[in-house]
């Protein structure tokens, strides 16, 4: 239950904390000031899905998308145990990959390479496996699902 409402929690803050564009020019400033929220333009609302897990990895992966026009990287990606912190369980008890997930609807080369260029050490932090629970794609840091999305995607 305590996981149920965390998600729940997690939606609700991605939801109020996004960006629709259609916004004043003073107020996306300001909010580009800021890296801790997530941009998204208003198409994810519209393909909202009755899945929870869906309109989270839908919202994550907008904010990825929009970085490049943005200027900055949402805060997210800092949480190398973002599969674990956020946890929804599938029907087998193990967490979803949830990183891997975000990564694969990223379609923006700009913004990946945002990722992939940054001299900061944080996004090639590697989770660590918690509490005895595996979750796939392990092996991978945040760095790593970016470099390996931008050569899904052929980037140049």
């Amino acid at each position: 239950m305590k996981t149920h409402y965390s998600f729940f929690l997690l939606i609700s803050f991605c939801l109020t904390s996004c960006e629709q564009s259609g916004q004043n020019q003073q107020n996306t400033k300001r909010l580009a000031a800021d890296s801790t929220y997530i941009v998204s333009d208003s198409s994810v609302f519209k393909l909202q899905s009755s899945d929870p897990l869906v309109n989270v990895i839908n919202i994550y992966s907008d904010s990825i998308n929009n970085a490049s026009k943005s200027g900055s990287l949402p805060l997210f990606l800092n949480d190398a145990q973002l599969d674990y912190n956020n946890a929804a369980f599938s029907i087998l008890h193990h967490p979803a990959p949830l990183r891997k997930m975000i990564f694969d609807k990223v379609t923006n080369c700009e913004s990946l390479k945002m990722i992939i260029t940054l001299k900061d050490s944080i996004y090639q932090i590697h989770p660590k496996r918690e509490t005895g629970i595996d979750v796939k794609y392990l092996e991978y840091s945040m760095w790593d699902l970016a470099m390996k999305r931008y050569k899904e995607l052929k980037c140049n």
